[in-house]
């Protein structure tokens, strides 16, 4: 009897640490000043407003070079006046055309040099979420800006929304979240519930398997399922499916289209599933040319 309470409590414990883990309070919101960065921002708006939570704008810049002197910077603080300016503008800008009422919650704006990708990761410390559009200024700069948000999707250490080109925030219904054997993390879970109680969504825990295997899912499926009734029933509808298709992401796709899924949920656990995705260039299908966004998880948790 006592082996039990012990055990008991070992588990209270663990979930109420993983609790105090999930709380979300800060959402980071990195921009290049781009018509998808705006979408980006007004989406996170509305996410910080339904969780109640803190809002940080920041612009990572390069310094700037003077043409005709090579060797010289312009005046620093001349630039940092002018980019503090633009975030400002940035932020009182009207909402774009179809993306709904803007949510009046104001960010606070920083500055800061150096390269967006390393200066996002090493900033993502403080943070529970970053939320990014997957496109750049201009042509030139959109697989540039496509690497960016793939850099901090990898290595981060807090969830990582990646917002496509177009997409507003119309809630989440419809979740999927892409299961393997390394995505059934406690901590993990706990978040997509608790993302299903805000929202009111159902959760499709969807397994791609290569069309000529033959890989049992009975043990994936009872993991996840078990998983989810560790603490409590679930207060969602949820579904369990298996997909063969040629790659993760055709099946993927294919499911979120035929299921009107309004956000895709991944967990980050090892190169050998995750990166290798994102490194391939079908993803940029999923990731960066989606109608979607992408929701980025990592099996480790938060490390801050």
């Amino acid at each position: 009897m006592r082996k039990i309470s012990e055990k008991r409590a070992g588990k209270l414990q663990l979930a109420e640490e993983i609790k105090k883990n999930c709380l979300m309070k800060k959402i980071l919101v990195p921009v290049d000043f781009s018509e998808n960065s705006k979408m980006a921002f007004q989406f996170a708006r509305e996410l910080a407003r339904r969780f109640r939570v803190s809002l940080d704008l920041v612009h990572c810049y390069l310094p700037e070079i003077d043409a005709a002197s090579p060797f010289l910077q312009r005046d620093p603080e001349a630039l940092l006046k002018a980019k503090m300016d633009q975030l400002k503008h940035f932020q009182n800008q009207p909402p774009n055309e179809g993306g709904g009422v803007a949510t009046q919650i104001e960010a606070n704006l920083i500055l800061r040099p150096g390269y967006p990708g390393e200066e996002i990761v090493s900033m993502s410390r403080d943070y529970d979420l970053i939320v990014m559009g997957t496109t750049g200024v201009s042509n030139p700069m959109r697989e540039l800006f496509g690497s960016v948000s793939s850099e901090v999707a990898l290595h981060a250490d807090c969830a990582v929304m990646l917002v496509p080109p177009g997409v507003t925030f119309r809630g989440f219904n419809n979740i999927l979240f892409a299961s393997h054997y390394d995505s059934v993390v406690p901590m993990v879970l706990y978040e997509i519930r608790e993302w299903a109680g805000f929202f009111r969504s159902n959760i499709h825990f969807v397994h791609v398997r290569p069309k000529d295997s033959t890989e049992p899912f009975d043990e994936l499926e009872e993991r996840i399922f078990k998983a989810l009734f560790e603490e409590k029933e679930p207060e969602f509808a949820f579904y369990m499916t298996e997909v063969a298709a040629d790659s993760v992401v055709d099946g993927l796709n294919a499911y979120a289209d035929k299921n009107n899924i309004d956000l895709v949920v991944m967990v980050h656990p090892r190169r050998g599933f995750f990166e290798s995705i994102f490194h391939k260039s079908q993803t940029k299908a999923l990731a960066l040319n989606a109608r979607r966004p992408l929701l980025v998880f990592h099996a480790s948790g938060r490390k801050n």
